[in-house]
């Protein structure tokens, strides 16, 4: 889901300063995580996999920018989103879900002072736009 959409990001890190990275991942993290809390509660195991799957791998891609603004949050956040995903099964639901609200108060600890707001909308909207357009691809269903 992310993956195919995080050069986009990587290009406008580039030109955007740290603080807008930062928030636009955070937020579209924050949110990621709301669905995969949501798939564990209803029992869709599967579905919350592939979720944080996806999470860690759009999470590696921004982790050097991240890593800039905080290092030891980055680095508590991004162990513990690899390690969910093998975490997801039956009887492990409380594990699970204390380290999403883990995860969400560590994503507030961020130190964000001057991003451009526009721009985090912006990178937010394009991934929202592209996970659309694989949802829809082949007509295939997928929650995006």
């Amino acid at each position: 889901m992310f993956a195919s959409i995080a050069p986009n990001i990587e290009v406008l890190a580039e030109t955007t300063n740290m603080d807008t990275v930062v928030l636009s991942t955070t937020e579209i993290l924050s949110v990621s995580l709301d669905v995969v809390e949501d798939e564990i509660k209803n029992g869709n195991f599967e579905e919350a996999k592939q979720l944080t799957k996806e999470n860690s791998e759009f999470f590696s891609l921004q982790v050097l920018t991240l890593r800039e603004s905080n290092s030891e949050i980055t680095d508590e956040i991004h162990i513990l989103l690899l390690d969910m995903h093998n975490e997801i099964e039956v009887g492990n639901e409380s594990l699970v879900l204390d380290n999403i609200a883990t995860i969400k108060n560590m994503l507030k600890q961020y130190e964000i002072n001057s991003p451009d707001y526009g721009m985090a909308s912006a990178m937010i909207l394009t991934i929202v736009d592209e996970q659309y357009q694989l949802a829809n691809k082949n007509g295939e269903e997928y929650r995006y």
